[in-house]
Parts: C-alpha cells; sequence; structure tokens
C-alpha cells in the first residue's frame, strides 16, 4: 500500500514538472513571436561602388544567392531594385519601410556583405519605433585595398586638424580610384579649410556628378556659397543636403538652420520662419552637434516673425532666446527691452 501511494506521489511530481515546463515552452516560444512580429519603421540610405564589373557582377549574384537561400527573401532591399549595372554601384536613395526585427537584421547582414566587395560609399541605417531611434548603422567598405586605406587615412588625419595631410591622402584615394564620391567629397572640405574655395566647389560638383544623392556635397557646397554670399546658391544646396539626407542625421538639421539663414538674407521672412520653427521644436539627443546652434536659432525665429508684424510669438521667441551665450543673449535682451 505505501509503495502504491509512493508511486502515485512521484507520478504526481513528474506530472506537474512535465507540464511547468511545456506551458514555459509555449511562454517562451509565444515572446519571441511577437517579438519578430513587432513592426519598426526602417530608414536606409546610401550608395556603395565596386571597381571593376566583374567585381560587380560577382556581388550581385551572391546577394542574390543569400537571399534567396539563406534569408529565404526575408530582406527588405531587391538586387534589381538597387544594382546598377551602367554605374556599377549598388544605389539606395532614401527609403522608408515598415517591417520587424529580424527582417532589419537579415537586411543590415546583406549590406555588410555588400560593403565587403565594394571600393567607396556609405549606407546610414535607422530603425526607429514612435520617432525614436532604437539602432544606427553606419556601413562601409572595409580592406586593405589602396583606395580604401588612403580614404581612411585621410578621415583620421582631417579629425587631428592635419588638412594639408588629409587633402594629399584624399587625393592618393581619388587617384587610385577615379570614382571615389566620398573621396571627392571629404578633399571638398579640406579645401574650404584651407581657403581653396573654387576647388572645394570642383570636389563636391565632382561628387555629386558620381553619387547625385550625396548630402554631404550638397552641404559642402551651401557652406562655400555662404562664405561668398551667394544666398540664393546656398538655399538651392542646403535644400538638397536635407532632402537628401535622414531627419536621425545631424546634417540635416544643420542644412535647415543654415537654409533658414539665407532666406533671410534674401528677406523672405515666412519661408524663413518655416525652417527656424522645425529646427527649435526638434528634441536633440545629448551630444547633438546643433543643440549649441538652438538659442541662436531662437533668436532668428524671433527677427523673423518680428518682420512679419507677429510681435506676441516674437517676444516669445526671444525669451527663448537669452537662455543662450552671451552675444545671443545680449542681443535678445536689447531687443526685449524695446518691445516689452
Amino acid at each position: 500500500m505505501a509503495k502504491k501511494r509512493l508511486f502515485f506521489l512521484l507520478f504526481s511530481i513528474f506530472f506537474q514538472t512535465f507540464a511547468f515546463t511545456q506551458r514555459s515552452k509555449l511562454t517562451i516560444s509565444h515572446n519571441q513571436q511577437a517579438h519578430t512580429m513587432e513592426v519598426f519603421k526602417i530608414i536606409l540610405s546610401g550608395r556603395f561602388e565596386f571597381g571593376t564589373p566583374r567585381s560587380f557582377e560577382n556581388v550581385r549574384k551572391l546577394y542574390v544567392e543569400r537571399s534567396e537561400v539563406h534569408y529565404r527573401n526575408q530582406v527588405l532591399l531587391n538586387a534589381e531594385d538597387h544594382f546598377d549595372e551602367e554605374a556599377l554601384c549598388f544605389n539606395l536613395p532614401r527609403a522608408v519601410f515598415e517591417s520587424n526585427k529580424k527582417i532589419w537584421e537579415n537586411t543590415i547582414r546583406q549590406l555588410e556583405f555588400i560593403a565587403g566587395y565594394a571600393i567607396s560609399g556609405a549606407v546610414f541605417a535607422y530603425l526607429t519605433q514612435g520617432g525614436k531611434k532604437i539602432e544606427e548603422f553606419v556601413i562601409e567598405p572595409r580592406g586593405d585595398r589602396d583606395a580604401i586605406l588612403a580614404f581612411e587615412a585621410g578621415k583620421a588625419l582631417e579629425q587631428e586638424g592635419q588638412e594639408k595631410k588629409a587633402h594629399e591622402a584624399y587625393s592618393k584615394a581619388i587617384e587610385k580610384f577615379e570614382r571615389h564620391a566620398m573621396a571627392y567629397e571629404r578633399r571638398g572640405y579640406t579645401n574650404i579649410t584651407l581657403k581653396k574655395m573654387a576647388d572645394a566647389l570642383y570636389d563636391f560638383d565632382k561628387s555629386i556628378g558620381i553619387y547625385p544623392h550625396n548630402p554631404g556635397a550638397y552641404f559642402g557646397k551651401g557652406l562655400v556659397y555662404l562664405k561668398e554670399k551667394r544666398w540664393e546658391e546656398a538655399t538651392e544646396a542646403f535644400k538638397n543636403a536635407h532632402t537628401f539626407s535622414i531627419p536621425h542625421q545631424p546634417i540635416f538639421w544643420k542644412a535647415k538652420r543654415l537654409k533658414g539663414e539665407c532666406l533671410m538674407e534674401l528677406q523672405r521672412w515666412e519661408e524663413a520662419e518655416k525652417e527656424f520653427s522645425f529646427f527649435v521644436r526638434r528634441q536633440f539627443e545629448r551630444g547633438n552637434p546643433n543643440l549649441k546652434d538652438l538659442t541662436r536659432t531662437w533668436l532668428n525665429l524671433g527677427v523673423t516673425l518680428l518682420e512679419q508684424g507677429k510681435k506676441d510669438e516674437a517676444i516669445k521667441a526671444f525669451q527663448q532666446a537669452i537662455n543662450g551665450d552671451e552675444p545671443v543673449n545680449k542681443k535678445a535682451s536689447e531687443i526685449l527691452e524695446k518691445l516689452i
């Protein structure tokens, strides 16, 4: 009798343990499925350049094969939409998708795979939800090819403030690969620092000729025109810079702000107000370089409002501006004294 009770007790314990394990497995499976099905907003933009037709065709075929076999077509980018045989590039104008985390990860792996065959370019990728950035990737070519090494050396030298040496490194990258749009762009910025404005414009135009949607090259052109007080041309250049960039990139907001300042110079007050209003409403993350220009933009917004006779709104803008550094604070305070 005792043995029988012991048998039923052990069986009961076993059954409860088994049932608990199965429930746990079902819970984990459900959580994993929910995570996979969760929808995110994905923003992609960029371009990769390949050195030869053979290299281009090789990576294109491998991309298709990997997409079909390895990822079962669970990727965002179709080969036929982005591989450009005539230009020998993978072209990705700004594109927005809604998808899940698994497809995002598959797409990033595929872009990293392509980058291994490219000689120049970059792709920017953002995973967002509810307007907030969750993940970001900047995917660039890596390797020991001369053009890549020279370009990387140029970036390092530029960050160290060695503009002349950076200029030489970018020139070497262009010499090794004449379609190096990014090297032309970066050399253009070194030419601005070296006060060679005509050379800078030449480099930015060369970059745009290779990569027509390159926001950095348009922004550089805008800076040159700004320095030369060519307000109309600067306005158009900054417009293209923010059109071809992504709102999660600092350059997008820099371009909108500077476009507004050019419109102020042209006394196109309503248009300038629009650009400044967008800028001041943006919630910049800590460390974003645009933060330092926030109070200055409040001041400019106040001026544009005042010029349109919107006194009450202008006062509110100037009150925001007095929290800035000394020059901005002083000017905003002087204007407020006259208005209040």
